[in-house]
């Protein structure tokens, strides 16, 4: 019985396909310009403004190629490089996808299956996010969406111009971005699917898949990041990671499990029936494979298990789901039921401001309004001056080959930890501002911080998204304030143990909470301490122990307490079991009130057992 409510021709494909491409375009351009350039983008931007031969010079020393940077430099050459004119090459990029998946699924499946796929293509959380970056991603979805239309069109034809089309796709796609290249070893999977009675067709096949790999070896073995420079910037995944991911390209745990039991169900009845889909498998391979293999080489290899990384897979889940909705549900009311209860919960769990590292427009624009001819500057990672500077002058940052001596006249440095200090004079000063962003990575025992904050006195403190914009008064030595806590009003607390004048606070198997300090924050204010830091002696008792130590400012308002500043410390961590160990933090203050109350305390989070004696508060 044909239940299609629309029909397979040419009115019906161009109103479809052009109706979704404007969706796609409209829908995408909401809240383009809400945040900032992150670090990636500013630098894809900087990048993009050079020559060719430049540009190509530049992806020798980075793990990706240069395709995605020379066109946005075409691009950015024609319409600027504001943040709304750069990222809406990703937004038309992403919509000139739809076509193409819904040619290519309409090809092998049918219309209702093309439309159902594009939909959940347009209601995507995460193709929406990326369609918002000055980056390669939405670009690599639609070349992996071209070589995989070249080859799905092979596979059913076996005609050699495909076999064209497919070499020149996959070619310019390992060229955008590395971790593409997993879809050839995809590919060469799925083919296998086919090689029992076409056996000299798919041997042509493995022959123009290796065009791509030998084209892309001549950019591989020239490229220097290869030659043991890799990054390790992630921490390994769990399996929880792997149900998270699944779970967020399709906008909600719930649709990723019914996607699971369509599947299990689509097993058993294929097993029933004997029967085995080729192009279904084809398609679920394109959207899980990749993402399992990324997800056991971060665990094995290097951590590189993020959202942007296994993008392109999501076309291959929409697809195999779209499939499934129509395969195992003949009766229409159902399959077309199900559809719209999909994207009704795709558009409840959207949400289209996800987060991102950094307000570096909101820093710099704070900055503007307090830099002088009289302050200095220091800019720490000294890789993120290519999104200060973006904010800062477009015309320094346009003059990219002298931006650092540009910066320099205006009396910004960059710098990775303290060696940064003996290379200015800061007799000529008398402000110093110090942006701090990425130094736990680049910087972990706050070198640069800790010099400067130990002779010269903080005045001001701001927060941007982990952007800390600091200002110390060059003509003020630092004279910290130490409140000493020592337990001694604490009636259930233990005796020392070393003869010393501080009680021990405790937790245990029925207690949760130690004692510890608990007061108004009206000491700070009056002192106008703009960061403090958090010192204590922590003993605990057994490996096995999860008890951390915990610094807190916290604000009571009518619907209770909210965290202004909140550092959680384990205090097993590279200690020794039941000897004290000295555990210290800092805590940055801003828009700090009289009433905050500061807390410091030990929290039993598994009934362990552990101590907490002599706290510290210096500032």
């Amino acid at each position: 019985m044909n239940y299609n409510f629309l029909k397979d021709n040419k009115q019906t494909n161009f109103i479809v396909v052009l109706f979704f491409v404007i969706v796609n375009i409209i829908f995408k351009l909401f809240y383009i310009d809400h945040y900032s350039f992150w670090l990636d983008e500013a630098t894809q931007g900087f990048i993009s403004q050079k020559n060719l031969r430049e540009i190509y010079l530049e992806s020798l020393i980075y793990p990706n190629g240069p395709v995605y940077t020379f066109l946005l430099g075409v691009w950015m050459k024609a319409f600027g490089i504001t943040e709304i004119s750069t990222r809406f090459f990703s937004v038309l990029v992403s919509a000139a996808t739809v076509p193409f998946i819904y040619f290519m699924v309409k090809k092998h499946f049918d219309v209702k299956t093309a439309i159902a796929a594009i939909a959940i293509f347009t209601l995507s959380n995460w193709q929406f996010y990326y369609a918002h970056e000055a980056r390669s991603y939405t670009l690599v979805t639609l070349f992996v969406v071209f070589s995989f239309y070249s080859f799905f069109d092979y596979l059913k034809s076996f005609r050699k111009i495909h076999l064209v089309f497919y070499a020149l796709s996959t070619s310019i796609l390992l060229y955008i971005h590395l971790t593409s290249v997993l879809i050839i070893s995809i590919q060469g999977i799925i083919s296998l699917f086919y090689i029992r009675k076409n056996l000299l067709n798919i041997l042509v096949l493995w022959v123009s898949m290796a065009i791509p790999v030998a084209l892309l070896s001549i950019w591989f073995l020239n490229n220097n990041w290869f030659a043991g420079n890799e990054t390790v910037w992630l921490s390994p995944p769990v399996f929880e990671s792997l149900i998270n991911m699944f779970s967020q390209y399709f906008n909600g745990r719930y649709i990723f499990y019914s996607f699971l039991v369509l599947t299990l169900v689509y097993i058993i009845k294929s097993f029933r029936e004997k029967e085995f889909d080729k192009k279904f498998w084809g398609m679920f391979l394109w959207g899980t494979l990749p993402i399992i293999i990324i997800f056991l080489s971060s665990i094995y290899y290097n951590p590189r298990f993020t959202y942007r990384y296994m993008l392109y897979a999501t076309i291959g889940l929409y697809i195999s789901y779209a499939y499934l909705i129509f395969s195992l549900f003949k009766n229409k009311y159902l399959a077309y039921g199900l559809l719209i209860i999909v994207l009704v919960v795709q558009a409840f769990n959207f949400d289209p401001k996800l987060k991102r590292d950094g307000d570096w427009r909101g820093a710099l624009d704070y900055y503007h309004s307090v830099k002088s001819d009289n302050s200095a500057t220091i800019l720490s990672a000294e890789y993120l001056h290519v999104p200060f500077t973006y904010y800062y002058n477009k015309d320094i940052f346009k003059d990219y080959k002298n931006i650092g001596n540009n910066l320099k006249n205006d009396n910004v440095y960059r710098g990775n930890n303290d060696k940064v200090l003996g290379h200015i004079d800061f007799s000529k000063y008398g402000q110093l501002h110090l942006i701090l962003s990425h130094y736990h990575l680049i910087d972990p025992d706050s070198t640069l911080y800790n010099a400067v904050a130990k002779r010269y006195k903080l005045i001001d403190f701001k927060s941007f998204q982990k952007i800390n914009f600091l200002t110390f008064d060059l003509n003020t030595i630092a004279k910290p304030d130490t409140l000493y806590y020592n337990f001694n009003d604490c009636g259930n607390c233990l005796d020392s143990d070393e003869g010393g004048n501080s009680k021990i606070a405790y937790v245990d198997e029925n207690k949760e909470y130690s004692k510890g300090i608990n007061r108004k924050t009206g000491f700070l204010v009056n002192n106008n301490s703009k960061k403090i830091t958090v010192k204590a002696k922590t003993k605990y008792t057994n490996s096995t122990d999860d008890v951390a130590f915990v610094a807190s400012i916290e604000r009571v308002g009518p619907s209770g307490s909210k965290f202004l500043s909140y550092k959680i410390i384990d205090i097993s961590e590279n200690k020794t079991a039941n000897s004290w160990e000295s555990i210290s933090t800092d805590i940055y203050l801003s828009g700090l009130e009289r009433d905050d109350i500061l807390k410091v305390y030990l929290w039993n989070k598994n009934k362990s057992k552990a101590y907490i004696k002599e706290i510290e508060i210096i500032y």
